[in-house]
């Protein structure tokens, strides 16, 4: 049950975070989505530490939009997104999204921080994947990181993608 309610979440996430998805989609808004498990090693944003909040989950998301996004889970009710549409897989177990935004979204009010970053994901999602992203902005940076540990679940592929 919690994971449904994280993933749902993330799909509330992804309409606050782009407000012309709600006219650009019809039905399904994720093309794909991965549940990565292991342990947040780096949670930082504007020089504070969160990383005792993060919970051991991050979830990968691609949106019929074009746009993606790494979600990191802190404390019960607080999602941070990073987020872009740019990307590249130079290798088979690399990766990388060129970050534009990075949106908050808990019990506060929302914020988004427009800026510039990088997510990178190094090796194979089953057999423990580091991922790292960061985001610098005239208002804060932010800086995570989380080591898989090989589990994922919760692919999404819907017929055609």
């Amino acid at each position: 049950m919690k994971l449904q309610k994280f993933a749902f979440g993330v799909v509330c996430l992804c309409v606050c975070s782009a407000p012309s998805m709600a006219e650009e989609v019809k039905g399904d808004l994720l093309r794909y989505m991965a549940n990565i498990y292991g342990k947040c090693t780096k949670a930082e944003v504007a020089g504070t530490d969160y990383v005792a909040a993060c919970h051991a989950v991050v979830v990968n998301a691609l949106y019929v939009n074009g746009r993606t996004s790494f979600v990191f889970y802190l404390n019960p009710r607080t999602l941070v997104s990073f987020g872009g549409t740019k990307d590249v897989r130079p290798q088979p177990e690399k990766y990388r999204l060129e970050v534009d935004s990075m949106k908050i979204v808990g019990d506060k009010p929302s914020t988004e921080l427009q800026g510039s970053g990088a997510c990178t994901m190094d090796g194979a999602l089953d057999k423990g994947v580091k991922i790292q992203c960061e985001i610098k902005s005239q208002n804060a940076d932010a800086s995570f990181s989380f080591q898989g540990n090989g589990e994922v679940k919760s692919i999404k592929r819907p017929e055609g993608t």
